[in-house]
């Protein structure tokens, strides 16, 4: 059993970024994997600074369920997503989206997480918690990643190397508590 790992690049912001996603390597096609990403991402522009410019790398990577490279296969990449929001932001703070799979495994769900940092500081309550409308037009955008691999068969998944499972994901929720990032890989 394999994966395909695909990692948007983010530019503009100190020490740039990287989000990561997770997705079954099977009937799918590579580029539709890489186009529904894009499209998570288009659909949030409006909460990411303007200076920062998401971009999607020419290759998917591919790995087995214990977590070795495979394979690389290069694709079609979709166009750089420039933020929208010329608001002001703390660069370290933003949102995360938490990927739940079906599995149990040890007693949990089986559960992903996927950063996006940095968004502008209106994404925000004054209290620090994430915006309600926010946390809708992220889980709407969650919704639409799962539905849109599930259409072109190369579902989203969430992957855990320490336990070498991965399962569908089935539902993604937005966090309503700033994720703060310190370092970044």
């Amino acid at each position: 059993m394999s994966h395909l790992t695909y990692r948007p690049l983010w530019t503009g912001v100190e020490g740039g970024g990287v989000s990561v996603f997770n997705f079954d390597d099977s009937s799918g096609t590579d580029t539709a994997t890489a186009n529904a990403v894009a499209a998570f991402f288009n659909s949030l522009k409006g909460l990411i600074p303007d200076n920062v410019t998401i971009s999607f790398p020419a290759e998917v990577k591919v790995y087995d369920v214990a977590g070795a490279l495979t394979g690389v296969r290069s694709i079609s990449p979709p166009a750089a997503i420039q933020g929208t929001s010329a608001l002001s932001y703390a660069a370290g703070c933003g949102l995360s989206v938490r990927w739940d799979a079906s599995v149990i495994v040890n007693k949990r769900r089986l559960r992903g997480r996927t950063f996006i940092v940095p968004v502008v500081g209106a994404t925000f309550s004054t209290n620090g918690i994430v915006e309600p409308a926010n946390q809708t037009a992220v889980n709407t955008a969650a919704a639409a990643l799962i539905a849109a691999g599930a259409a072109s068969s190369s579902k989203l998944i969430v992957w855990s190397s320490k336990h070498g499972i991965e399962s569908p994901a089935v539902l993604g929720l937005c966090s309503p508590n700033t994720a703060v990032l310190r370092g970044r890989r």
